[in-house]
């Protein structure tokens, strides 16, 4: 089954199987599951998955601040 996984440093998303860790091939940070199936994943435009991976990730950064 394929995972979407997301960078919190660039925002990339990258469907990946089989992996327990993933690192972002753009910026080499860890990348974390996003809560997104790879069917709405693929039903996406190009457009709406940087806009989404851009929320995310911030979203996931913004919480870390938090304590």
């Amino acid at each position: 089954m394929l995972k979407i996984y997301g960078c919190t440093g660039c925002g990339r998303l990258q469907a990946v199987s089989r992996r327990k860790s993933v690192e972002c091939p753009a910026c080499r940070m860890p990348m974390e599951k996003v809560p997104l199936t790879f069917l709405q994943y693929t039903e996406l435009s190009e457009e709406e998955r940087t806009r989404y991976a851009l929320r995310w990730a911030a979203a996931r950064l913004d919480g870390r601040r938090q304590p």
